[in-house]
């Protein structure tokens, strides 16, 4: 796997209920996704610059050159580069030096280094990938507004009990309900009332109602953008079921 560049899935809880879609989506992508084959890269630097190291899934022969079998939109190839000596003056680049020979990034990259130091060490993974929107005013949204809405802060003040929220961070998507939420809002948006016992994986369906198609429009959007095929989850603040234990909410307060 480490020379091919292709990857291996693993379905886990598997769920014979929702996890057969998935596993179609993912194999439709895989087929259907712009592929390249038999790919040679190598990056070139200018004076004062030189690549130390590559990093992802590869074939290297040669020091300078990387070899890829096969490589596709959703791949990465980190590149550690090597400040070893005085930049030319009058080049571009995206870093500056001082006297003393250390390298200044500008402005908007200062805080890089310590964002990819903590995904490497996997301390804002949980966090950094959530994305967390309201769907309970989705009604509330002109037709010409984005699919999307606005994205919440993820914070206690901004959930509310009587909100309806969904979370996703590529791979799950959570939609989280409160415990005073209206009645008619749930049975329009996932067909079930509060009195009902709520499964932790669900297939979503579009019922005949303007509330159900926006839903079913965001979600499908969300999945376009992550070319990801989101496995559904469904969580209700206070469940005493014990479903949400592992809500990423808990580690917000909420």
């Amino acid at each position: 796997m480490s020379f091919t560049i292709f990857q291996v899935y693993y379905y886990y809880p598997f769920s014979a209920l929702s996890d057969p879609v998935k596993l179609y989506n993912d194999l439709r992508w895989n087929v259907t996704r712009p592929q390249g084959f038999e790919a040679v890269m190598r990056v070139r630097c200018s004076q004062g610059i030189q690549v130390q190291e590559y990093h992802g899934n590869f074939c290297k022969r040669i020091p300078t050159d990387v070899d890829l079998p096969g490589i596709d939109c959703d791949k990465t190839i980190m590149v550690t580069l090597k400040h070893d000596d005085k930049l030319q003056d009058g080049s571009e680049c995206f870093v500056s030096v001082t006297s003393s020979g250390q390298l200044i990034l500008p402005e908007a990259l200062k805080l890089l280094p310590l964002y990819t130091l903590g995904y490497l060490c996997g301390l804002v993974q949980p966090i950094g990938d959530l994305r967390m929107v309201a769907i309970h005013n989705l009604g509330s949204k002109e037709d010409d507004e984005s699919l999307v809405p606005p994205v919440i802060p993820l914070s206690s003040e901004h959930v509310s009990d009587e909100g309806i929220y969904l979370l996703e961070n590529g791979e799950d998507c959570l939609i989280y309900i409160g415990n005073m939420v209206d009645s008619n809002i749930l049975q329009q948006l996932l067909g079930i009332s509060p009195v009902d016992e709520f499964p932790t994986q669900f297939v979503l369906q579009q019922y005949d109602n303007p509330l159900s198609k926006k839903l079913n429009d965001l979600i499908n959007e969300i999945r376009r953008q992550r070319c990801s095929y989101l496995r559904l989850k469904l969580c209700k603040k206070g469940d005493p079921s014990g479903q949400c234990s592992r809500n990423p909410l808990n580690k917000l307060g909420i």
